[in-house]
């Protein structure tokens, strides 16, 4: 029974040391979600907390559930193997009496030393599988953790995607505001562009008439001009048509000529300055009215 003895031994300590670094891995766990602080408030809460909202739950849910499968299975494991120790303690205890009864010479002391370490390697086993019960609770109630934590994350961001939301409403309201004012100053310029229209129109009808009324004032002038012109010339005393005996055309015929053309260039000076005093006044009032 020693060498099987052994082998139990090894697998157990194999299966401890297993068992310790799940143990680490699940207190990191703990203590990154914050649960290991509020489950044991003597410890001191370290500095380097990692938020739990920047942790990924996902992949530690993942975690936790290789752990739970992994504990199933070294439970099953240490029990088994406790099983197993407990029927070889039986069969050295039988294989002891019976040696007794038939008076064998046997050294006992060496098989009582082997149930004793059969014994202490079955508490041992059966210490693996309270560990692993243990653990297991341990794990589903960080598991539960987690997944309220994942809705506690959910809610998060539900929260700020419904204020994102609400701050995109309260901006499309706003824009939308400024595009019916803008609509709406649009609508007055073109009233005051259609008004403009109508104006130029009035404007361009009453020049049309003016226009017209002036070329019929041309026409007439024109008509009538040289004819006065004639008539007026000729009745002048410079001419004498009546008595052959003086001559036909005075000698003072140019102070007619003298006095027209003078009085032509005066005429033609001043209306020249007036209407250049006219154009500089409306070109000075429109560019204040612009």
């Amino acid at each position: 029974m020693t060498v099987p003895a052994v082998a139990m031994e090894l697998q157990a300590q194999s299966f401890s040391l297993t068992i310790k670094n799940c143990h680490e891995s699940i207190h990191s766990i703990e203590t990154a979600t914050g649960m290991r602080q509020f489950n044991y408030p003597h410890e001191r809460k370290s500095t380097s907390t990692q938020d739990w909202r920047s942790l990924d739950l996902i992949a530690i849910t993942r975690e936790l559930s290789s752990f739970l499968s992994r504990f199933a299975f070294l439970k099953m494991q240490a029990e088994t193997g406790a099983y197993l120790i407990q029927q070889m303690a039986g069969t050295t205890k039988i294989l002891i009496e019976r040696m007794d009864k038939d008076r064998i010479l046997f050294d006992t002391d060496d098989q009582y030393d082997i149930i004793s370490k059969l014994e202490h390697i079955q508490s041992w086993y059966l210490g693996i599988a309270a560990r692993c019960r243990y653990l297991s609770e341990r794990t589903n109630a960080q598991s539960q953790t987690v997944h309220c934590l994942i809705a506690s994350q959910d809610n998060l961001t539900n929260i700020e995607i419904a204020r994102t939301s609400r701050n995109i409403a309260e901006e499309s309201h706003r824009e939308s505001e400024a595009m019916h004012a803008l609509a709406e100053l649009s609508r007055r310029d073109n009233e005051l562009m259609i008004q403009v229209a109508k104006d130029s129109r009035a404007v361009a009808i009453a020049a049309a008439q003016d226009s017209a009324a002036m070329q019929v004032i041309a026409a007439v002038t024109i008509l009538f001009l040289p004819a006065t012109f004639t008539a007026t010339f000729f009745s002048m005393t410079f001419f004498n048509f009546t008595d052959p005996d003086k001559p036909r055309v005075s000698p003072w015929s140019w102070i007619y000529a003298l006095v027209t053309v003078i009085l032509t260039g005066v005429i033609q000076l001043s209306w020249a300055v007036i209407s250049k005093r006219k154009r500089a006044k409306i070109t000075q009032v429109t560019s204040m009215e612009l």
